[in-house]
């Protein structure tokens, strides 16, 4: 460590020895001219000013270089970019190409309206984030959505788009004792749904549940069945 605060001090005081020079070069110049020529064109003080940000950049740059080491030391998850890890892959295990059937009920009580969806799901950035795209047959609804695990929160965040609202769709989620996908949303505010993945043979189902301002669950408003095509 001593020898980095060595290291930046050597470089200030080459730094303040080079601005000086260049400073009584400049003042000599300026002695030497005749009262019709005091001063350099545009141009030559443009090249000054250029040269000297210049020489300042070169020296500081292994500053800078310096500096990002000292935040984020060797071996830290940091600079290692933070490979993926235990929590990726339960994402991973939902990847895939999809043929899915969706119910949605409006009432509670009464008969679900059924449609199918074409779904890709993959791993993406280096297996970091899991993304979800799905379309209807007739291709008048699309979703994108979009998750991955903050560790400085402890829970997977999703966000979602569709070509049916002009709002994002946040949500977060976890994995509970069975080995189920638990998502709660949107997230940050009185959770309204609660949403359960839970992995089958040939794909996986998602359940949609209506939550009560207390939480509770309020029945279920939407069933996909993904079964997949690979």
């Amino acid at each position: 460590m001593w020898l980095l605060h060595l290291y930046e001090f050597r470089i200030f005081r080459s730094l303040a020895t080079l601005l000086r020079s260049v400073r009584r070069i400049h003042v000599r110049r300026f002695t030497a001219c005749t009262n019709t020529a005091k001063l350099e064109s545009k141009m030559e003080r443009r090249i000054y000013v250029f040269c000297i940000t210049a020489l300042s950049a070169l020296l500081l740059s292994p500053l800078a270089a310096a500096q990002v080491t000292r935040t984020a030391p060797e071996g830290s998850a940091v600079s290692k970019g933070a490979p993926p890890g235990e929590e990726q892959q339960r994402l991973a295990k939902f990847a895939g190409s999809y043929i899915a059937t969706v119910r949605i009920w409006a009432d509670p009580d009464g008969e679900p309206v059924e449609s199918r969806l074409i779904s890709e799901q993959r791993m993406i950035m280096g297996g970091r984030f899991f993304e979800v795209d799905d379309r209807s047959e007739d291709q008048t609804f699309h979703w994108r959505a979009v998750h991955s695990f903050d560790a400085s929160k402890g829970h997977y965040v999703s966000m979602g788009i569709s070509n049916q609202s002009n709002v994002f769709s946040i949500a977060e989620s976890n994995f509970d004792d069975k080995g189920r996908w638990v998502v709660i949303g949107p997230g940050g505010q009185q959770p309204t749904f609660k949403g359960v993945a839970t992995l089958t043979e040939d794909g996986y189902v998602y359940v949609n549940y209506r939550l009560g301002p207390n939480g509770d669950e309020l029945g279920k408003y939407r069933e996909i069945v993904y079964r997949r095509r690979d």
